[in-house]
């Protein structure tokens, strides 16, 4: 889920390295593995956007996060987010002096390495991999927003090198790993991030499109495969002097990947991610999506809408998780957006956000290996289909420790 956003200085580096990324439109070409251009709208081409469409894209911004946000923000010319001005956070020192557990670098390099995970083996736990990004100034290519892939086979106490993922078009955000479980192959997630300033007939062309890929590793991450698209973005292309939308789209953001707990179901693969709309009629502004592979991450189905959320509501976080004989479940929150003055707030979160949880088909077993102790817990009957909406039991929220269903898959679940 997107929360209040705070920039640390380490973030505030990183956007003015993505707003140099302009000097670089019209770059040589580089190949799929390196990733492709990364290109911002100069600022005399953003005062030609019209403030209703500035707005919504303001809008998408504050509703995303992470590394994510920071890019949209840097190509549409955006100085906020979330009503913060970017570059404005820091916050108190950390104590150095605590208690702590031994550090061990994964990564220890000039680049900037960071929103990490880390998976074992489910059969081996000695062997770990870990994603992460790495962000710079690559030979030959220029400043690269990139994800690497880490692993160890004694249990973190050394790591490799690391591999680059592939991208496809164009640069890597929020890397997410796991394991199959019979400990055979492990995945990972990724943005491939992808925008584009052109000068076709010498009018200024921008191209944005974000998609959701997965690459596999069947030796414990010494080598990753090329990338499947699990989901697919559809390009927005804008137009300027005189300003355009000459294609609408939509874009995927913070993905997630899992697996099941029962080797007999290793060959299936799940992936949720948040779908934003960029001025596509008929789409709600943001929805959960849903996919899944059959064949061990060779390709992905068409993806399922769990909910779909418009005004001030935002939908984002999904977590997919599979459980025992073929039972998936999805969860992910929901808060509201309330703006006053310039400022963003959420009415949501830990203490009285409603967490949205939807089980495909139905088994509500696998609810508190997800969740924890902090929701109720449903039963489950006869393998019928359900989704659940979830309240944290909490003081604050009127709501606490009640559960409401509906039968029925793939529905947002509203209160009855």
């Amino acid at each position: 889920m997107k929360k209040r956003i705070t920039l640390s200085h380490r973030v505030t580096i990183s956007m003015r390295l993505l707003a140099a990324l302009a000097i670089f439109s019209g770059a040589k070409s580089i190949n799929a593995q390196d990733g492709g251009p990364l290109d911002v709208i100069p600022p005399e081409y953003v005062a030609q956007i019209p403030p209703d469409v500035l707005a919504q894209l303001q809008a998408r911004a504050d509703a995303s996060g992470g590394r994510a946000a920071l890019t949209t923000a840097a190509i549409f010319g955006l100085s906020t987010l979330g009503g913060r001005t970017i570059g404005s956070g820091g916050g108190p020192p950390g104590n150095a002096g605590a208690g702590k557990l031994t550090d061990v670098p994964i990564a220890n390099t000039t680049f900037e390495e960071d929103e990490p995970m880390v998976a074992a083996n489910p059969k081996d736990k000695k062997f770990l991999v870990a994603g992460s990004h790495k962000i710079g100034f690559f030979p030959g290519q220029g400043f690269r927003v990139r994800c690497a892939a880490y692993a160890s086979s004694d249990r973190g106490a050394t790591w490799s090198a690391g591999v680059l993922l592939q991208q496809i078009q164009g640069q890597c955000s929020d890397p997410v790993v796991a394991y199959a479980p019979d400990g055979r192959r492990a995945y990972y997630a990724y943005m491939d991030v992808f925008s584009q300033l052109t000068f076709p007939l010498g009018r200024p062309t921008i191209t944005e499109r974000f998609d959701i890929l997965v690459s596999h590793s069947d030796d414990n991450g010494a080598t990753w495969s090329a990338p499947v698209v699990a989901l697919a973005g559809q390009a927005l292309i804008l137009k300027f002097s005189p300003f355009q939308i000459v294609q609408p789209g939509f874009d995927y953001d913070k993905p997630w990947i899992n697996t099941h707990m029962d080797r007999g179901e290793s060959n299936w693969v799940y992936v949720t991610a948040t779908r934003f709309n960029n001025f596509t009629p008929g789409l709600s502004p943001i929805a959960i999506h849903f996919t899944r592979s059959d064949n061990g991450g060779a390709s992905f189905a068409a993806p399922a809408t769990l909910e779909n959320a418009s005004g001030n509501v935002v939908i984002q976080g999904s977590h997919p998780a599979g459980g025992v004989g073929g039972d998936v479940l999805v969860a992910w929150e929901e808060r509201q957006v309330i703006r006053s003055r310039g400022h963003v707030r959420s009415r949501g979160g830990r203490r009285n956000g409603l967490l949205r949880v939807a089980v495909l088909p139905g088994a509500a077993r696998i609810l508190r290996t997800l969740v924890g102790r902090h929701v109720p817990i449903a039963g489950h009957r006869r393998g019928r289909r359900r989704a659940y909406r979830l309240y944290p039991r909490s003081s604050e929220s009127t709501n606490a420790g009640r559960l409401c269903q509906r039968r029925k898959w793939g529905y947002p679940v509203h209160q009855q």
